[in-house]
């Protein structure tokens, strides 16, 4: 057999005000958690645990939900005081009902003038010091105006903002997953936990405050279930979902990638394919309950929680490339922050051994011990950031994977690295992000044009003394047009950088991996 390397396949559903094409492309989309998760016993073994208000009656000796009305405070945010604030009123029975649940019910908090503030206290039941992951999840809106949400730091003595619903009168999802610094979060006592949402600085305007559903996971080592990585559209009008996979072979020179309809690109050597079919509705399926993905002949299956299987078959006319790929996972899967607007974004595979065949054209390429990954993003609105920078690298022998989502267009908008080595795995927020070498080339077809950074260096450290540092660099690039003038440039790169804490070199790394760009 040949030999290959390949970047990026992925499935795609979209639907787009009830009329729907499906897609094989380059990035991956889901929506929400809804049922309870068991968990397991055993002393630092794994487990899985969900709390909400479920079966809460008032008064509460357990979780207790609380609002105070008509705060008079300028400042967005809670009170100085915590994590305990003055004058709460605790919820009824009835509005712990309505916050227990993902539907149209909600606990509201209203007054005449000032802003609005519910208060969470969760008790939870684990051992901090087993706790790997943890996340807050907060669906609701205000009227008028923002809700920000906020989270009590034991250590630092202070509320912490986990993010912001930016639309008013609208529902949203305001979530984090936190790794790093846990034991900051909960009493270590008593198992408390803090959460405020508030609404932004008073108007003249009555307001509102609603809460729709609140919930924290706990885990070890993750939160992500295969059920978080399954089908998740509901009844939105504009929808998009889809499930991106990149394989790569460091010995060998080649790219799978698509985007829109059933697409495929391929990089080997210098030359680049592009294999694209359409399917219609009837020949899509998807499972509400783990990963089994069908679009015609191409089709994703979890064997269990930790192994996929891909197949696929495109034929354009023009070219043909047949797969039949397996990946093992070798990293725990990252939650991204949640950013209101967004699509949501799940890497379930951070980093995976590849196993399997590719055939391009008649040639078979073996990617036997390739590296592989896998993320998914989904959501109910159009994807509406017009720029964004993406990054995914690993080197399973290693135990290393890094994944990072950048969003340049607003500040406010997602933006965060994880990084593992071996059973450590480290988060990073507030990047830094530097672009040089511009390419711009005019093309003969679509998009017509490419513009991108041929070099890009990332810098992001953390409350724990951790460090990353790396260069990524262009080593291929295909332009997919997204509708004219946007254009996404996914891209072979060579990470080159470290991990360190406390000044010290923890881990260097020298390996190929994937970047996208994307350009309006």
């Amino acid at each position: 057999m040949k030999k290959i390397i390949i970047l990026g396949v992925a499935f795609m559903f979209l639907l787009v005000n009830t009329s729907a094409f499906l897609v094989l492309g380059t990035n991956n989309n889901i929506v929400g958690i809804k049922d309870p998760l068991s968990s397991a016993t055993g002393e630092f073994g794994d487990f899985l645990t969900m709390y909400d208000f479920n079966g809460i009656t008032s008064p509460s000796s357990d979780h207790i939900a609380s609002y105070k009305l008509g705060i008079e405070d300028v400042n967005d945010a809670p009170p100085k005081t915590g994590p305990v604030v003055d004058g709460l009123t605790e919820f009824s029975t009835s509005d712990y009902t309505r916050i227990y649940n993902q539907d149209n019910t909600w606990a509201d908090a209203t007054s005449s003038t000032g802003k609005q503030l519910q208060h969470f206290q969760l008790n939870i039941k684990e051992n901090v010091s087993e706790i790997k992951s943890l996340n807050i999840r907060w669906l609701g809106h205000a009227s008028r105006t923002q809700v920000y949400l906020y989270i009590w730091d034991f250590k630092d003595k202070n509320w912490e903002l986990i993010g912001i619903n930016r639309f008013s009168n609208k529902d949203a999802f305001v979530s984090k997953t936190f790794i790093n610094g846990i034991s900051n979060y909960i009493n270590d006592t008593n198992g408390h936990l803090y959460l405020v949402a508030i609404t932004k600085a008073a108007t003249l305007l009555k307001q509102h405050l609603y809460t729709n559903y609140i919930q924290i996971k706990v885990g070890n080592p993750t939160t992500v279930t295969l059920k978080d990585d399954a089908y998740h559209f509901k009844d939105e009008n504009n929808y998009v979902e889809w499930w991106f996979f990149d394989v790569i072979n460091e010995t060998q020179d080649i790219q799978l990638n698509g985007f829109s309809s059933v697409d495929i690109g391929i990089f080997n050597r210098n030359s680049i394919y592009e294999i694209r079919e359409k399917y219609t509705l009837s020949e899509f399926y998807a499972s509400y309950d783990i990963p089994d993905i069908k679009i015609g002949d191409n089709f994703i299956e979890a064997l269990d929680d930790k192994t996929f299987l891909i197949k696929g078959n495109l034929n354009d006319g023009k070219n043909r490339a047949i797969w039949n790929l397996t990946l093992t996972r070798t990293a725990p899967p990252y939650d991204f922050i949640e950013s209101p607007g967004e699509t949501e974004y799940l890497c379930y595979i951070p980093g995976s051994w590849v196993n399997g065949t590719i055939e391009l054209n008649g040639d078979t390429y073996s990617m036997d011990n390739s590296y592989g990954y896998h993320d998914h993003n989904w959501g109910g609105e159009l994807y509406s950031p017009s720029q964004w920078a993406w990054a995914v690298v690993c080197k399973p022998e290693d135990g290393f994977a890094l994944a990072m989502e950048k969003v340049e267009h607003f500040k406010w908008y997602t933006r965060a690295i994880f990084v593992t080595v071996g059973d450590n795995t480290i988060y990073f927020e507030d990047i830094d992000t530097s672009f040089y070498e511009y390419e711009f080339k005019l093309r003969l077809t679509p998009p017509f044009f490419t513009y991108y950074p041929k070099v890009r260096h990332i810098h992001a450290e953390n409350k724990e003394g951790y460090a990353i540092d790396f260069d990524a660099i262009v080593q291929k690039n295909i332009p997919i047009s997204m509708g004219i003038p946007r254009i996404l440039n996914e891209q072979v790169s060579l990470f080159q950088g470290s991990l360190s804490k406390n000044g010290q070199t923890i881990y260097s790394f020298n390996v190929l991996g994937f970047t996208d760009y994307s350009v309006i």
